[in-house]
């Protein structure tokens, strides 16, 4: 028992970024403590795998995760009616539909990280690619994410904002995920994709990047974030989370992969200023209060 009281309260140090990890093995949880099962948007997998596995060496915890993408995910939460938490999904759409149909609780909802959408362009640049309007080129080959859900609708709808979907639709691959897309173009089948910046840093040596035009991007993602309705591990699901939003360790492994927490990182980690990364998540702040209803 007093073992138990002593690793709860390490997690909770822990979570709130105090703990820096020497303690690590001294307070390592009991083995009947329960696991977490989380839903884990793809597009924030790798720092995701490095979060989870910090996570279980500090406390012992088992966290399992299935990656995809947001779309699915949602329909395999909705289906199992399952799961603790609904995690680093790429667009709001999703959560906004989760919160729609009672999947997840509005209340628990976080901020994962923020990601522009970018034009990913073969190492070279070969077509050279250099805004958006170059993707309806004819010489030049498209490869999207499925619109209808994610990275993929968030790319459709940045399109129609600038006029430029009707002279894409019909003209692209299509593949599942923004991860897939840039992986097109890595292997050289299509010249260019449009996804989340994030994915260049993934793939620096593979891949370059077109930044767009600051006045072209109404808006960024929030990669939201939430315990669902069906969580049997409520407070640990609450721990875990407040780890993945607010841990040094969690902020580290999202800084290593070029994903923006604040406006400081925006300005360093693209090549927008903080002014316009203030206005950007002051607009996503306002869309977050409006997902918790207000509260």
């Amino acid at each position: 028992m007093r073992k138990t009281l002593i690793t709860f309260l390490f997690i909770i140090m822990f979570s709130a970024g105090f703990g820096s990890g020497f303690l690590v093995n001294q307070y390592a949880a009991p083995e009947t403590h329960k696991s977490l099962k989380v839903y884990w948007g793809a597009a924030t997998r790798l720092p995701g795998i490095e979060i989870i596995d910090a996570f279980r060496i500090a406390t012992g915890i088992k966290v399992e995760a299935t990656f995809g993408g947001s779309g699915p995910l949602l329909s395999a939460l909705e289906l199992s009616r399952s799961g603790d938490l609904y995690l680093g999904v790429g667009t709001t759409s999703e959560m906004e539909t989760a919160i729609k149909k009672n999947l997840v609780d509005p209340s628990s909802l976080r901020v994962m990280a923020y990601l522009v959408p970018a034009i990913i362009v073969q190492k070279g640049n070969p077509k050279n690619i250099i805004d958006l309007e170059d993707l309806t080129r004819p010489d030049v080959k498209v490869c999207l994410a499925d619109p209808s859900y994610g990275i993929g609708l968030f790319v459709k709808q940045l399109l129609e904002y600038n006029g430029l979907w009707s002279n894409i639709e019909g003209r692209f691959v299509q593949v599942k995920s923004g991860e897939d897309a840039v992986a097109a173009v890595i292997m050289g089948g299509v010249d260019a994709t449009v996804s989340w910046h994030v994915f260049y840093y993934w793939n620096k040596d593979k891949v370059d990047i077109m930044w767009i035009n600051s006045s072209k991007i109404p808006e960024v993602s929030i990669a939201p974030s939430a315990i669902t309705v069906y969580s049997k591990n409520r407070v640990l699901s609450e721990i875990f989370l407040n780890f993945v939003s607010n841990s040094y360790i969690a902020r580290e492994a999202f800084a290593r992969y070029g994903y923006v927490l604040t406006v400081e990182q925006g300005a360093q980690y693209t090549p927008y200023s903080e002014t316009q990364w203030r206005r950007w998540i002051d607009k996503a702040e306002v869309e977050i209060k409006a997902l918790k209803g207000g509260s």
